[in-house]
């Protein structure tokens, strides 16, 4: 007897593993790991709007992400530039959350010479924090990663993995 996976059943394990990757992700400042958790991330959602009636078509963030992955993946090694911190030591920059991402502001401006799409430029514009020679794209990562929970939470999915069980216990606390 073949076995088959289900629909569902695949998508469940890319969510699993865009969690997982996540945690990965935030715990390196590995551009390898920012390119695979934006592929991983485009890929689980594709999944999931097979199986539910999810669009992300409408996300600010997970657009704007999209995008910088397209660019990456199929323009040019756009975020290997990019930059994982820890603030915890960098009393001079402030942040919302203890992490930043800094990519170049000449990526977001060979990103945005490139895109064709309004909507996705002025997503892209809006959703990261602009400083003067970089932006920081990990409040658009972090927020599309609790908005992606919530769609989860919300359509009854079981995620497996010790990362979304993290990530839930620190939503509700």
């Amino acid at each position: 007897k073949k076995y088959k996976m289900t629909p569902l059943k695949s998508c469940e394990l890319e969510l699993a593993r865009f969690f997982n990757k996540y945690y990965k992700y935030c715990a390196s400042s590995d551009s390898d790991d920012l390119k695979e958790l934006l592929s991983i991330m485009c890929s689980a959602c594709e999944k999931l709007e097979k199986v539910t009636p999810v669009n992300f078509g409408k996300n600010k963030n997970y657009r704007a992400l999209k995008a910088l992955r397209n660019f990456a993946t199929h323009e040019s090694e756009l975020l290997n530039s990019s930059k994982a911190l820890s603030l915890k030591s960098k009393k001079e920059v402030h942040a919302e959350v203890q992490l930043m991402c800094l990519l170049p502001k000449s990526v977001l401006d060979y990103a945005m010479n490139n895109l064709k799409s309004k909507q996705t430029k002025k997503f892209l514009t809006e959703s990261v924090v602009h400083y003067e020679r970089y932006i920081d794209i990990y409040p658009t990562i972090f927020n599309f990663t609790v908005e992606l929970y919530f769609e989860v939470k919300g359509q009854h999915l079981t995620i497996d993995g010790d990362n979304f069980k993290s990530l839930e216990n620190s939503i509700q606390y």
